[in-house]
């Protein structure tokens, strides 16, 4: 999908092309798959925007921009995104979302934790992310 076509998608509010976009944004390519500067903002605002809606993936791509930079605050967000990943998460999510949790709650203080806890109870969804389950098509014979 080009990247327009994924910019109207993600506006439109689907939580898959916010995610896309956001890792787009945050791997440095553009539509044609050449190396561009990455844009962190345009990044965290569609992974955001997708975690929001509950999407866990995307949960999880947020925490990890967040810890990029040395700015606490950002930490404690992180914080909570991943303790809201870990809960809805399964399999290799599950445990990739439990080492990011341990490796962020070691570098804070027990009131940043709980500081995030609370943020991550006051995340609520916009809405919950569903999956879309297509049917298969037809063969015409």
């Amino acid at each position: 999908m080009e990247i327009r076509r994924l910019k109207t998608a993600a506006t439109k509010g689907d939580p898959l092309a916010q995610f896309n976009l956001g890792i787009l944004y945050n791997h440095r390519l553009d539509d044609n798959g050449h190396p561009t500067p990455s844009n962190r903002i345009e990044a965290l605002k569609w992974l955001s925007a997708a975690a929001k809606h509950g999407l866990p993936r995307a949960q999880i791509h947020v925490a990890e921009l967040l810890c990029e930079g040395s700015d606490m605050t950002e930490w404690i967000e992180a914080c909570a995104w991943l303790i809201r990943a870990q809960a809805n998460n399964l399999g290799a999510y599950h445990e990739r979302a439990t080492k990011n949790l341990a490796h962020v709650s070691a570098a804070l203080t027990s009131n940043q934790i709980i500081d995030a806890q609370h943020m991550a109870e006051t995340f609520k969804s916009e809405e919950q992310y569903v999956p879309q389950v297509v049917a298969p098509r037809r063969r015409k014979r």
